[in-house]
């Protein structure tokens, strides 16, 4: 898969003010003709810190259902109730 081009630095300003301002990420790659998810990864997420907090969120639901689903599972197997 080629690696996209880059959004030169000037553009990338213009939609981090914007994201700050409130715009939305689908208005923008409609604005600046580039695709949601180039903003969304590279420019909204980087900017606001939002997939760090997501992605501790999600190892946290992830690390739950597996300690949940031990437990079922060693309950079932020790025949405990």
């Amino acid at each position: 898969m080629p690696k996209p081009t880059p959004v030169p630095l000037e553009t990338r300003r213009k939609i981090a003010m914007l994201i700050e301002c409130g715009e939305g990420r689908n208005e923008l790659a409609r604005e600046f003709g580039i695709s949601a998810g180039i903003i969304e990864h590279h420019l909204f997420f980087a900017k606001t810190g939002v997939a760090v907090a997501a992605t501790q969120a999600r190892l946290v639901d992830q690390w739950t259902a597996r300690i949940e689903k031990e437990e079922e599972l060693l309950t079932i197997y020790f025949g405990l109730e």
